[in-house]
């Protein structure tokens, strides 16, 4: 009885937020940052959980993990469903440098502080334990929100910069779950204190995962031509092909988030134009399950963070603030002289993307344990505390005087 009051307070939670008259309050530069990073989610969560009022416990949401896998599951068919080749094809190529660079970047460098700090917190005799939380900081590190309206540089919403950013942050989120999903699948076990590992078990498995997607994918195409459009049976449809993959992953050990995504990349490049209708039905709760994701991390992560913790946090920032803004600079994604432009590809790359958290989540469900809930907290500091500097740096770097602006050239007199 208990996990079913929880799911309805989670589900009318997550209605609530989503609402027109909620998302009013995103005209407010703090609170359309709040909204777009999922932040008053998570402490939506945090209030209902151990660290509020304590109506619902993380004991509570973890002996519901097959709904939560399942919600994993529609959020990586999301995902998987826009990687479309036809789309691809057309993406302009510094859209996909940008990505590919920031992607190797952020895995070398986040992954390798990871793996420097988390030993001192961890304090744990294994270093098998340390993989699947590195994983986690290094793929939590790829990418940025693709929201830029919250900064408020209307004078760049619609330039080539805005859609570059955008882009890189699209195609940055498989790359995220496909890294995750490999450092989750290298260990085997619910238990921290008895994880196994192994290097080459997550590539066999990918393998038969990719086999299962195409015969989902094909099964699919089928299903979808016959329902034509009707609503209860792309519900069928969508549900079937959730549970056997998500089942598939769970039977392989294998991150749902990773397996429904393969599926959908099938499914988009397999279907017609069946899908068109069956991606309007998905994207249609988008909002909602991502909602719903981020109160459950406010009710999983544990806010009782010691000092080492607050440093890898710091560290976390820091590095972002430093490397990610020049990152971007290094890929040559624009060579214009506007200061919005110059502004929104200095300020976007410091926040972090919204699928980290998502990832956070991910990993207690897999692998419950105090240093884990702890980890979806440090994730939680670091984003919200990125969003918030990103804010105030918009703020403080002031559009220059045309007394400090360059004296337009005057042309010569004709002679």
């Amino acid at each position: 009885m208990e996990i079913i009051f929880g799911i309805l307070l989670l589900v009318a939670l997550a209605y609530v937020a989503t609402s027109a008259t909620f998302l009013k309050l995103r005209r407010a530069t703090v609170v359309g940052v709040l909204v777009s990073g999922g932040w008053l989610g998570v402490l939506a969560g945090l209030a209902i959980g151990p660290g509020g009022i304590g109506i619902l416990s993380p004991e509570l949401v973890i002996n519901a993990s097959p709904l939560l896998t399942v919600g994993l599951g529609w959020i990586g068919l999301m995902i998987g469903l826009q990687l479309r080749r036809d789309i691809l094809k057309q993406l302009p190529s510094a859209m996909i440098r940008l990505s590919l660079i920031d992607a190797l970047a952020s895995i070398a460098i986040f992954g390798f502080a990871a793996a420097l700090l988390l030993p001192y917190w961890f304090q744990h005799d294994s270093a098998i334990a340390m993989i699947a939380p590195v994983a986690l900081l290094a793929a939590g590190a790829i990418g940025w929100t693709a929201e830029t309206r919250s900064l408020r540089l209307a004078d760049a919403q619609n330039s080539a910069e805005t859609l570059t950013l955008r882009g890189a942050a699209s195609l940055s989120t498989p790359v995220a779950v496909l890294v995750f999903s490999f450092g989750l699948a290298m260990v085997r076990g619910r238990d921290i204190e008895s994880l196994t590992f192994s290097a080459t078990a997550p590539v066999l498995r990918f393998v038969a995962l990719i086999l299962i997607a195409i015969v989902l994918g094909i099964i699919s195409r089928f299903g979808l031509r016959r329902a034509q459009g009707n609503r209860s049976e792309l519900l069928a449809i969508f549900l079937g092909v959730v549970a056997i993959i998500t089942g598939a992953a769970n039977e392989l050990e294998m991150s749902p988030l990773l397996s429904a995504m393969l599926a959908g990349i099938v499914i988009a490049n397999l279907a017609g134009k069946e899908l068109r209708k069956f991606e309007r039905f998905i994207i249609e709760a988008e909002h909602a399950v991502a909602t719903l994701y981020w109160i459950v991390a406010g009710v999983l992560l544990d806010i009782r963070l010691g000092p080492l913790a607050l440093v890898i946090a710091a560290a976390i920032i820091l590095l972002r603030v430093v490397c990610k803004p020049t990152i971007v600079a290094m890929s040559r994604v624009s060579n214009s002289s506007e200061f919005s432009a110059k502004q929104l590809l200095h300020l976007t790359p410091i926040r972090q993307s919204p699928m980290a958290i998502m990832l956070g989540v991910a990993l207690v469900i897999a692998i419950p344990s105090d240093l884990n809930h702890r980890l979806l907290a440090i994730v939680a500091l670091t984003g919200i505390t990125c969003d918030v500097i990103a804010v105030a740096a918009r703020g403080l770097r002031k559009r220059p005087t045309a007394a400090e602006q360059p004296a337009a050239p005057t042309e010569e007199p004709a002679a």
